[in-house]
């Protein structure tokens, strides 16, 4: 597994921020971890994206966690009078 720390190089590297590299429309970064190291690893992305912010990258970060978007997604989303969620469970 990659560590935050590689990630920060990644992130910060000019190459990687430029979104005429092809890779993508915008510089994105998809970081899959164990379940156990949940705690650690928010804490480690707070830390990453405030060493982005600093006058020398000036980037400005978002870290959006997909579990919990598509939870939200599917408690939002209705079908047959409940909601998707539910209708998972």
């Amino acid at each position: 597994m990659i560590s935050v720390d590689k990630i920060y190089d990644l992130m910060a590297d000019k190459g990687f921020q430029e979104p005429r590299t092809g890779n993508l429309f915008f510089p994105a970064y998809i970081y899959t971890y164990p379940p156990q190291q949940e705690y650690a690893i928010r804490e480690q992305i707070d830390l990453l994206i405030e060493k982005l912010k600093r006058p020398n990258h000036y980037l400005d970060s978002l870290a959006i966690n997909i579990y919990q978007e598509l939870l939200d997604y599917l408690k939002t989303e209705m079908f047959a009078g409940k909601s998707l969620f539910d209708l998972v469970i």
